[in-house]
């Protein structure tokens, strides 16, 4: 128990010396032989070298006093902005905002801080056990989208958009056509039927722009909540081949508390790859961070309180009125209260694991926790400013989303229509060879074998690619797992530890483009990518024939539905990731389609570009870089397409080999195809 492997010598050694000032440091027994003591710690852990900057090294504990609590909140914030300043570096690196982690004693301490960081441009994350469906407000929305699609009439429609996922009010609502929406509505019904849950409320959530609406009002963990909550549901759905309106009563139960199903429910963290973590004291057992922010651990017992709450000598739990306790029982009560304030302020320090930032203010009358411990201390002596400055942080690299607003949707318009991708297209048929006896190694008999195939393994694998951190491979195994055990629970010994080798073959790929760029995935940061990148561009009546024959160069085909309605509407689409490389941006598409099982059928050149032709996948990246040149146009004022679009890449899952360029396809339309697309379509802007 005295060999810590997690902390820093430093850091250790200055733990010690906080303890060993205090001889009876958690208030036990009293007569010194049953006390709990402190003994030494040894540090056999990281040798990295803490918190510092150019100037000097930054003491490994840190105690700084502030005169009261709203004070500290705003120090908490001057500390942040300091520490990631760019000046302040753990080892080589500059600190990350990952690095930090805020504990508080009070959940309703976590939303100040958490409150105070995101209006100051960092972004932030609260780390609890909420149940997802009995805790949070989206599980009841969403109901309300499913009565209003079920039961389409104006009361449930207005029930279903009054809400933070459309952000309409009253007024807006009146502006727009109830017979558009009823039309609307069935619409999501026929979808539900035919398509399924998943794919209805995904049609919502592109016709009335949930997800910018909620990423502009800086709503991450209620999108991240809805899109668990949805994805639960598909679960249910698939699993226990409900219909629309079984599906209903099974959210119905599951919000009321009915049928819990514990593991499944747990929310997940926002966003949380390069994010401050804020979490209560008694939720970081077990947890570790480089550098530790403590701004509420000056404990104290109350002199005065309504109930006396303790445990007897024999153990039994004891609740009384303060007024009819005794004085043992007051007596009880403080001591009980003191010691679990030590516990917390022992749990808080030793989860640093560089530095950590303790918070107090002075203390007047009566004593707290913290003052037996900090009595000798040299507190104030890390210079911190004491207003914090103006901040132009954003959440990430990525350009921003505009605001949108109600005026930016007008279903009152008769003449649109919506257009996809999926609409437009007209896909061949692939041949598929004949499958071989024996494969060259168990990987290849995994990817082209053994591996099952359909719609179903596709969303999964589109999942594990969007949550996965790619610069993170120590969690690639764990996120396996947890999709494993929702999507194909009876096959997790054929399918967790090739589908991590898949992951790092995908993310080792050699992904290179005829200009001489390079691209490995694994070197990707959070903040530069966003996965699900929805789009709606304006359209007038389209010439279907102009789009049939353009032109995209030597051995590319584009075929198109010549029976779809032209009338002028939105062009829509969903790219599955949009990220930034280098100084230049790009669109990614994950497909997991089965092409033959040897690695000369994903060969790179002429055998890639005539699968995109059986897809007629060059009309999607056709599409999506006509839209993200658009998207940019509008959020880069100085954007050059040559200059700052990348292009499109498209991801053979089965064919990816680590090292190789198999099972990759690059190309970049001209700035000239791109305007003759534009002009085709004669778009402009809705977002």
């Amino acid at each position: 128990m005295n060999i810590n492997y997690r902390s820093s010598d430093a850091y250790v050694k200055a733990v010690n010396t906080f303890y060993g000032q205090v001889n009876n440091p958690f208030i036990t027994g009293g007569d010194g032989d049953n006390d709990i003591r402190y003994y030494d710690v040894e540090a056999v852990g990281s040798n990295k070298k803490g918190l510092y900057n150019k100037e000097s090294n930054v003491k490994a504990l840190e105690i700084i006093q502030e005169g009261t609590k709203e004070k500290i909140k705003i120090r908490t914030l001057c500390l942040v902005q300091q520490l990631l300043n760019g000046t302040y570096f753990i080892g080589n690196e500059p600190v990350r905002k990952s690095d930090i982690g805020i504990l508080v004693r009070a959940n309703f301490e976590a939303k100040e801080i958490k409150d105070l960081l995101m209006r100051a441009g960092y972004p932030a994350v609260t780390v609890d056990e909420s149940k997802i469906f009995e805790d949070s407000e989206e599980a009841v929305a969403l109901l309300n989208i499913l009565d209003a699609i079920l039961t389409t009439n104006d009361h449930t429609i207005n029930k279903a958009l009054l809400s933070d996922f459309t952000g309409y009010g009253y007024k807006d609502l009146a502006q727009i056509e109830i017979e558009d929406l009823l039309d609307k509505f069935r619409e999501y019904r026929e979808t539900w039927v035919n398509s399924g849950v998943y794919a209805a409320v995904r049609q919502f959530m592109n016709d009335f722009n949930v997800t910018r609406v909620l990423m502009e009002a800086n709503n991450f963990r209620r999108l991240t909540n809805l899109t668990q909550i949805l994805e639960l549901l598909q679960e249910a759905e698939f699993r226990q081949e409900l219909k629309p309106n079984g599906l209903y009563s099974y959210l119905q139960k599951q919000i009321t508390g009915v049928n819990e199903e514990e593991d499944a429910f747990q929310q997940r963290i926002e966003s949380d790859e390069e994010a401050i973590k804020i979490i209560t004291i008694h939720k970081a057992k077990g947890l570790e961070y480089p550098i530790v922010i403590a701004p509420f651990l000056d404990l104290k017992v109350e002199e005065k309180y309504n109930f006396c709450s303790f445990r007897d000598a024999e153990g039994n739990y004891k609740f009384y009125p303060s007024k009819i306790g005794s004085p043992k029982m007051s007596r009880l009560y403080k001591e009980q209260v003191e010691q679990e304030n030590r516990r917390l302020i022992y749990v808080a320090l030793t989860r640093a694991k560089f530095n950590c930032f303790v918070f107090k203010t002075p203390t007047k009358k009566n004593r707290t926790s913290l003052d037996d411990f900090i009595e000798n201390a040299v507190v104030n002596s890390f210079e911190l400013s004491e207003h914090p400055h103006p901040t132009e942080q954003t959440q990430s690299d990525l350009p921003n989303w505009k605001s949108v607003g109600v005026e930016n949707f007008q279903l009152s318009d008769k003449l649109h229509g919506k257009l996809s991708f999926s609409a437009l297209s007209v896909h061949s048929s692939h041949t598929i060879p004949d499958k071989l006896d024996t494969y060259d190694n168990k990987y290849d008999q995994f990817i082209f074998k053994d591996i099952p195939g359909g719609k179903y393994m596709g969303t999964m694998l589109h999942y594990l690619f969007e949550n996965i951190d790619f610069t993170n491979p120590e969690e690639h195994q764990a996120e396996v797992d947890k999709l494993v055990d929702k999507y194909y629970p009876g096959k997790k010994e054929l399918l967790r530890e090739p589908l991590v080798e898949m992951v790092n073959h995908v993310l080792h790929s050699d992904i290179r483009f005829p200009d001489g760029t390079s691209i490995v995935l694994k070197d990707l940061e959070g903040a530069k990518k966003l996965n699900e990148m929805e789009f709606d561009l304006s359209t007038a009546d389209i010439d279907l024939k102009d789009l049939k024959g353009f032109n995209m160069g030597e051995g590319i085909e584009i075929n198109c539905n010549m029976a779809i309605s032209t009338q002028k509407g939105l062009l829509t689409g969903l790219i599955d990731l949009f990220f930034l490389h280098g100084e230049k941006y790009y669109i990614l598409d994950w497909k997991s389609n089965y092409l033959g099982d040897s690695l000369e059928h994903y060969a790179t050149g002429d055998t890639m570009r005539a699968a995109l032709n059986d897809g007629n996948y060059h009309l999607q990246y056709l599409l999506y870089s006509m839209a993200v040149k658009n998207y940019l146009e509008q959020r880069l004022p100085d954007f050059d397409y040559e200059r700052d679009f990348g292009g499109a890449i498209y991801v053979y899952l089965r064919g990816a080999r680590a090292g190789k360029n198999t099972g990759i396809y690059t190309n970049k339309p001209s700035l000239k195809q791109i305007e003759n697309l534009e002009a085709i379509f004669k778009k402009e802007v809705v977002t």
